[in-house]
């Protein structure tokens, strides 16, 4: 009976490395079928984000990351 199982490819390697347990014989032949490619319209969105944190001051952004951490700006919680 076919199943799916999911797997990583190694590109250094040139091997596909199963995700989980699989009983299968020495050197038994397999079939992979890989999803089709990643589609225009993902990489359109993709490519349109691309530079919108241009504008962000890292440092203004962590001091207050840090800031709200150590005073708690979250209500107090209602039981």
């Amino acid at each position: 009976m076919p199943r799916t199982i999911k797997g990583k490819y190694k590109k250094n390697t040139r091997v596909f490395e199963p995700l989980e347990p699989v009983e299968l014989a020495d050197d038994e032949v397999v079939e992979i079928t890989m999803p089709d490619q990643v589609s225009d319209d993902d990489d359109t969105a993709f490519l349109s984000s691309a530079g919108s944190w241009a504008d962000l001051d890292a440092e203004a952004f962590i001091k207050e990351t840090y800031e709200r951490r150590r005073t708690g700006h979250r209500p107090p919680v209602q039981l």
